[in-house]
């Protein structure tokens, strides 16, 4: 279940009505690519990590700029 249909669940018609609302005013679509796969790529061997495997081992970070300022170091 991706993001947008727990929203609709969870906030229930209001997201729904808003959701709707966004489709029509039409959505973008941007020209798909797979540069985020060659950066993953060159991580993975700037890391000297092997390749091999048929799991990730790095992800993408998708924590924003405000996470990492109220980020704790317990480690």
């Amino acid at each position: 279940m991706g993001n947008s249909t727990l929203d609709c669940m969870v906030f229930g018609r209001r997201a729904g009505i808003y959701s709707a609302e966004y489709v029509r005013k039409g959505v973008k679509i941007g020209k798909p690519g797979l540069k985020h796969v060659e950066k993953y790529l060159k991580m993975l061997k700037d890391a000297g990590i092997n390749t091999e495997r048929r799991s990730p081992i790095l992800l993408p970070d998708y924590r924003g700029k405000a996470v990492l300022a109220r980020m704790i170091d317990i480690f």
